[in-house]
């Protein structure tokens, strides 16, 4: 009975992987090594062997993609991508909207800043202008009593005369 080996690297291609990874399993398993022979730099495996079912559950075939080719189902996705293209233009503009609002925040938050500065910068004036009124009023308040005392002075001055 002849046995059949298939290489290592041929294994590992029909299996989408590279040779360098299932030969990395394969020393770590001694279990499947002892079903390998060498031959050269090449590795083989025994195909009937333990060690090769473990690698095939380790590394099953590359299943094929199924192509449907249906005319409603075809329909059905053609339907699926334009929802799919009018819902990513939603998104964009959804996307700018955001942006537009985010911008108008910001200036938002910064007039509403520049309003407190200023309504600060008021109440300090009416401040230093109360200040100043109150400091007028004194003034006139001397100059009215400096008036009545040059009044008292010049009517005791006309009436010693």
């Amino acid at each position: 009975m002849n046995k059949e080996f298939v290489s290592i690297s041929d294994f590992a291609e029909s299996r989408g992987q590279s040779s360098g990874t299932v030969n990395a399993f394969i020393r770590k398993h001694p279990e499947i090594d002892k079903n390998c022979k060498r031959e050269g730099k090449e590795k083989f495996i025994e195909v009937d062997s333990e060690g090769y079912k473990l690698l095939d559950e380790k590394y099953p075939y590359v299943k094929p993609v199924q192509i449907v080719q249906d005319a409603g189902t075809m329909q059905d996705l053609i339907e699926a991508q334009k929802q799919i293209i009018e819902l990513q233009k939603q998104l964009n503009e959804s996307v700018k909207l955001v942006a537009q609002a985010e911008a108008i925040k910001l200036l938002l938050e910064d007039k509403e800043v520049i309003i407190q500065e200023k309504e600060r910068s008021i109440e300090e004036a009416e401040s230093r202008l109360k200040t100043k009124n109150d400091e007028i009023g004194r003034l006139q308040e001397k100059i009215r009593e400096k008036n009545a005392e040059e009044k008292k002075c010049e009517i005791w001055a006309f009436l010693n005369s």
